[in-house]
């Protein structure tokens, strides 16, 4: 699957989320697997499927029999790659910071999504993205530091030449006067190495040749002219980005994730014994 699939085709709305999850409390699960194991600590737990599943990650559900406790969960199956969830921006955001919720999964971690389907100021047909994150080696032909990422967001309802903004996980984004704009970052971008824009008047394009992104005062900026394509003030736009974050604003992501109540853990071996027999 190309780039754009992949930010297009791997996701799942919220409410879908929750009603898979709610299906899967019982040990019949509709015929879908279930595992049922004893801990260390001699807690018992019913692991089971939920039947959704977006590229190598699988949503789980974790009970504790023994405390009643229920976990949501996204196992990411691959020994190699990493996943990305997050969201595309919500335009009417009240009451809780929408800022840095995006949850970085690792190669045969869990996630613990609650807080993307939970929090009070999303919308039922908030769309969460679950995209794979690989780790850059060159960016413009350069070696890079080891620990870098390259994060997949998506903006929507931009209005060009606007001073509204549109918020992602870890910045906010628009564009205006022939260049995107990042603003309240909590990671700083260093470059692009894709660009998507859909304009709401039927214009597409997109650029895959990678971009630098400067500092400009207490903003970061892109230079690229939407105006060569048709674009014109006022218009509004979808913008899917690639962006390169450094090794040294990743090892931020933590700090956000444990901000925000976000968590991942290894996966046990209960639960690969489980996911093995799920993807057989």
């Amino acid at each position: 699957m190309g780039i754009l699939g992949t930010i297009l085709g791997a996701g799942a709305m919220v409410g879908k989320i929750c009603g898979a999850f709610a299906s899967t409390l019982s040990d019949t699960n509709g015929g879908r697997l279930t595992k049922r194991y004893t801990d260390r600590d001699g807690q018992t737990h019913l692991l089971s499927d939920t039947g959704l599943s977006i590229g190598d990650g699988s949503f789980i559900t974790s009970k504790n029999e023994t405390t009643g406790k229920v976990d949501h969960l996204l196992f990411n199956r691959s020994s190699e790659n990493a996943l990305e969830i997050t969201r595309a921006n919500v335009d009417d955001i009240k009451g809780d910071d929408p800022m840095s919720e995006s949850l970085l999964i690792a190669p045969t971690e869990k996630g613990y999504i609650e807080p993307f389907y939970t929090n009070p100021h999303y919308p039922v047909d908030t769309f969460v993205q679950v995209v794979p994150v690989n780790e850059p080696k060159s960016f413009r032909g350069n070696a890079l530091a080891s620990g870098g990422m390259v994060y997949t967001v998506s903006f929507k309802n931009l209005i060009v030449d606007s001073e509204n903004v549109k918020s992602g996980s870890y910045f906010q984004l628009n564009y205006n006067q022939g260049a995107l704009f990042f603003s309240n970052v909590s990671l700083a971008p260093s470059g692009l190495v894709y660009l998507r824009v859909t304009a709401h008047n039927g214009i597409a394009f997109s650029n895959e040749v990678e971009l630098p992104v400067v500092k400009a005062g207490q903003n970061y900026q892109c230079m690229y002219s939407f105006s060569e394509f048709g674009i014109k003030t006022g218009d509004v736009v979808d913008i899917d980005l690639r962006v390169l974050f450094g090794a040294a604003e990743v090892s931020k992501i933590k700090q956000l994730q444990a901000k925000r109540g976000l968590k991942t853990e290894p996966i046990n071996e209960h639960e690969l014994e489980f996911i093995s027999k799920l993807h057989h």
